[in-house]
């Protein structure tokens, strides 16, 4: 019995191994076409986007949110003037775990309703403070972000093509024999040159190692950058 499944196992393994080839080497081909597209996007749209994200990154809060947060900061003050005072009303009185007052009479029940209607409202406020004090932080790292994508692609078509080609050119033996593999279980691809398909897998694969590797790096040195410039401009103040 152990031997049957043994042999069953050993029977499905080829196909196992052609699956995993075919999706390698489609996987390849979405790949190359999706960092040409990505990059010739970015390249016809980010243009002007960029110059906003950059614009709106360096400039802090703008006049509008400043006066919103300190409107919000002004009612969140008059907030715990208004529990300071629920709770100097009640003081008298006796209190539950959760911190409300013993429902025993009408003043303990109006100021329970009125002491969680405050602390709803706090607690809607600060959140609301949060979410704006860290505008500022989330359109610099969108600016950052949105650098690093391009430069990212501009590298990664950088190495990609001249690649292909040099590897074409020159045509080792080991591209040649990838390409026969690249053709083996492609399914669909042409009878052209070898040296072509190896070419075209490698420098896919290569090229999209880079890419995630140059926008990370991207990211910390436009954020360098910056910190550089704020550190430089607090000096001159």
């Amino acid at each position: 019995m152990a031997r049957k499944k043994g042999d069953g196992a050993l029977a499905v393994a080829p196909f196992i191994i052609v699956a995993v080839a075919v999706l390698v080497v489609l996987l390849s081909a979405v790949i190359a076409v999706a960092l040409l597209g990505v990059w010739a996007y970015r390249e016809l749209t980010y243009g002007k986007r960029l110059a906003e994200t950059e614009e709106a990154a360096r400039r802090g809060h703008t006049g509008e949110e400043t006066l919103a947060l300190g409107a919000l900061k002004m009612r969140a003050n008059r907030l715990t003037k208004d529990e300071r005072e629920i709770k100097a009303e009640g003081s008298h009185l006796s209190k539950r775990n959760d911190g409300y007052f013993q429902a025993r009479s009408d003043l303990a029940r109006n100021l329970n309703a009125r002491w969680e209607r405050v602390r709803n409202e706090t607690a809607q406020v600060r959140e609301s403070i949060a979410e704006m004090e860290t505008l500022p932080e989330a359109r610099l790292w969108r600016y950052i972000d949105c650098r690093a994508a391009m430069l990212a692609s501009r590298a990664a078509v950088a190495l990609m093509v001249p690649l292909a080609l040099v590897l074409i050119w020159i045509a080792p033996e080991w591209i040649v024999s990838t390409g026969e593999f690249v053709h083996k279980y492609s399914l669909m691809l042409p009878d052209l040159s070898r040296a072509f398909y190896g070419a075209a897998f490698v420098s896919a694969w290569a090229a999209a190692g880079l890419y995630f590797l140059a926008r990370w790096m991207a990211r910390q040195t436009i954020l360098e950058e910056l910190q550089q410039e704020e550190d430089g401009d607090a000096d001159k103040v």
